[in-house]
């Protein structure tokens, strides 16, 4: 067996770098960017104001107070798209939020801090030079990089991107994954279980997040017959940029998936990894192709699944550095350490109090897939901690924000 570290270190170093493909700006969101973005314009493209108001010559508000009011002309409207006039000293223009500054105008009054009517404007007070515009280029000008190669393009990037002109943007493709759950008493969705034959939720986990982080997948079943276990991944790599396999790695005359896969030629990477629960967790390279192989068993499966496999499988896509934010909680209560010299996981729950402080309790349910459901953050116990005692530090990575 491996240390949890060195596996994590060896399956990045083992994930091959996806082509770039084009994407729409619109669905940019979950992709990483293939180069640098530079802005194609200024942004705003001229000065606009930031309220509903009246655009005015701050000059001739120099000597105005409540009981000396300035009274100034209402000389035209300027609105968003619309044309935005020109200022006479003594003037002012109705504007409205994110319309084009009036050539003459330097600041803007809003409309709580004046007094209207629908021929004159009486300003109560002096009013400071550029009040609540934005000036041209205020947010980046043309040519300014506005995302990097290699960072993950989120939603707010995506509208900052199509403000700065642009509408297709290139990105790492993500990976096309096959998953396959190994097991004769192994039975898909809308099947019939039995005393001898049950769900295979494992590879339905998997799938599902897959979904959530927009990767594409194929789920299937497959006997605990290495014929049929290499049968379906030879037809998967036809397509698939990875494989995921589930069940059949432990060493009983039970378990095929290995001995298929060395049948097959695979480069095994290494067998068996120094964390619990995921021990029995195998790696390596068919075709070029990255081939991870989880135990049966729900958490050991989805643990290392996301801890390892799905790191993995993410930095083909350009995607590096942890997948869930992490953080220090403080535990609620002792947790009790076994497995001394092994990295550890475990189910919890975290809750944030009002100053921003963490804190997180394992969860005890006697049912492993109802804590899994349940779970808001994974506890991490790192291999040379011996204590985990209530009031003590640890590392949580959440996964759920619930």
């Amino acid at each position: 067996m491996i240390e949890f570290g060195e596996a994590l270190k060896t399956v990045l170093g083992n994930a091959p770098l996806l082509e770039v493909c084009e994407v729409g700006v619109v669905d940019c969101a979950g992709f990483v960017a293939a180069e640098d973005y530079i802005s194609a314009v200024q942004c705003p493209p001229v000065a606009v104001s930031m309220r509903d108001g009246f655009a005015v010559m701050s000059s001739d508000s120099k000597n105005a107070s409540k009981d000396n009011p300035v009274e100034l002309k209402i000389a035209g409207r300027s609105w968003a798209g619309g044309a935005a006039g020109k200022l006479k000293r003594g003037e002012c223009i109705r504007i409205l939020t994110g319309a084009q500054v009036p050539e003459g105008a330097d600041s803007i009054v809003p409309d709580e801090q004046c007094e209207a009517d629908e021929k004159y404007v009486r300003v109560n007070s002096s009013v400071e030079l550029r009040r609540h515009i934005q000036t041209a280029g205020d947010d980046f000008r043309k040519n300014d990089t506005l995302w990097i190669k290699g960072e993950l393009l989120t939603p707010a990037a995506a509208g900052l991107l199509c403000a700065g002109g642009l509408a297709a943007l290139r990105v790492y493709r993500k990976p096309e994954v096959f998953v396959l759950s190994v097991g004769d008493e192994l039975v898909g969705p809308g099947g019939v279980s039995s005393e001898t034959r049950r769900f295979a939720s494992n590879g339905v986990a998997l799938g599902s997040w897959f979904s959530s982080f927009g990767i594409g997948s194929e789920t299937r079943i497959a006997k605990d017959d290495s014929g049929d276990i290499c049968s379906m991944i030879e037809k998967a790599l036809e397509s698939a940029d990875a494989v995921v396999t589930t069940g059949g790695t432990g060493g009983s005359e039970r378990d095929f998936t290995i001995d298929a896969l060395d049948s097959m030629g695979w480069e095994m990477k290494f067998r068996g990894v120094r964390m619990v629960p995921g021990k029995g967790t195998a790696f390596g390279l068919l075709d070029g192709r990255p081939v991870f192989c989880l135990s049966g068993g729900p958490t050991a499966s989805e643990i290392a699944f996301l801890t390892i496999a799905l790191p993995g499988i993410l930095a083909m896509a350009g995607r590096r550095g942890r997948i869930f934010p992490s953080a220090c909680a403080v535990l609620e209560s002792d947790i009790r350490i076994k497995h001394l010299g092994w990295q550890k996981f475990l189910y919890g729950l975290h809750t944030c109090d009002g100053e921003g402080a963490l804190t997180a309790r394992m969860l005890t349910s006697r049912s492993r897939m109802i804590a899994m459901a349940q779970a808001s953050c994974l506890i991490s116990i790192p291999a040379d901690m011996h204590s985990a005692k209530a009031g003590s530090m640890v590392d949580i990575r959440m996964t759920r924000f619930t």
